[in-house]
């Protein structure tokens, strides 16, 4: 049986590092129904500032990015990573770009974008 209209066919992974308590990102899903189209990126250690949402309207793709440093000191060892994500995504063309919204959860959930989908006119009658 497949899942309900709306709900992603997978279930995000936690993303490689998060167990260590590094900055992680996990996968990111999209989901779609009648109204609205998202992308949701798991996240941990990561701060707004560290993330960047470019579009480009002429071709219609979305691009996420985030790079950051991370530094962990403890008595006997010391930590430093640098860490760089960047995903593009070309939307449909039934998505009103003008729409966008974007969430950060710093709670340690996700980072969201939603675009609202352009509903077909109904067709007059004759």
């Amino acid at each position: 049986a497949s899942p309900p209209r709306g709900t992603p066919r997978w279930r995000p992974r936690p993303a490689p590092g998060a167990a260590r308590g590094r900055p992680a990102i996990g996968i990111t899903s999209f989901t779609e129904d009648d109204k609205t189209v998202s992308f949701v990126t798991p996240y941990r250690g990561l701060k707004p500032e560290d993330i960047k949402v470019h579009f480009n309207e002429e071709s219609r793709i979305l691009t996420v990015q985030a790079e950051g440093h991370n530094e962990q000191a403890s008595p006997h060892s010391f930590y430093s990573s640098n860490f760089a994500y960047r995903r593009s995504y070309r939307l449909p063309n039934n998505v009103d770009v003008t729409s966008g919204s974007a969430e950060f959860a710093e709670d340690g959930g996700a980072f969201r974008i939603s675009f609202d989908k352009v509903l077909p006119e109904p067709e007059p009658e004759p």
